[in-house]
């Protein structure tokens, strides 16, 4: 049985994508030079699925998502 793509966050052992994305966008903006705090998020995985989950509860910083079929 699959599990779904996103958990309710009732906790922080609730972790899924969207709490990935959330992490390494915040990351991200710790430890990359120059930017200018706004992120855009594209993807192509399962066809944009991994794009749309960052697109959930998304992090502050993120300002576009693009989730594209290949």
């Amino acid at each position: 049985m699959n599990e779904p793509s996103h958990r309710s966050h009732n906790s922080n052992r609730d972790v899924d994508e969207t709490t990935d994305a959330r992490d390494t966008i915040d990351w991200l903006l710790k430890n990359v030079p120059g930017n200018n705090g706004r992120v855009g998020v594209f993807g192509l995985s399962y066809d944009g699925f991994l794009a749309m989950d960052g697109s959930i509860d998304a992090h502050p910083a993120v300002k576009a998502s693009r989730p594209r079929r290949p």
